[in-house]
């Protein structure tokens, strides 16, 4: 049994399927491999499949998450250090709950940007049409 890593852009109700070398030179490289979508932040999912005999059988892990595009088609690096210190800041245990049951509001404000700005959640039919499409349900 193996895995694989499937990438799809989720834009507007469609589901466009992203080569993983294309979304690899995109974010490890710098390359321009999105200019179609320049100026705009997309929602990525990453689903990573089990394969039996090269078949994909279920899915393992899921992620969803915003990538920024440059005018240019490239990653917007500054969007992704705004989305790495919103995580960090997320995991800061000097921003843990303060007295007891009393939450910083500093907390509730951060917890909303990292939701808001860096990562989304499928509706539960988008889910499953994600999740037929890498398991070869149906066809993209």
């Amino acid at each position: 049994m193996g895995f694989s890593v499937r990438y799809l852009l989720c834009r507007e109700g469609e589901i466009i399927k992203i080569p993983r070398a294309c979304y690899e030179r995109f974010c490890e490289e710098g390359t321009a491999e999105f200019q179609k979508y320049a100026g705009e932040v997309l929602d990525i999912a990453e689903l990573a499949v089990l394969l039996e005999n090269g078949h994909p059988v279920a899915v393992a892990h899921e992620s969803y998450f915003r990538v920024g595009v440059n005018d240019d088609g490239t990653a917007d690096t500054a969007f992704e250090q705004q989305s790495f210190t919103l995580a960090a800041a997320r995991i800061d245990p000097a921003s843990s709950l303060s007295a007891g049951s009393v939450i910083e509001a500093g907390d509730v404000f951060r917890e909303r940007a990292l939701e808001s700005k860096v990562t989304w959640v499928p509706s539960p039919s988008l889910k499953q049409r994600l999740m037929d499409i890498v398991q070869g349900r149906i066809k993209q």
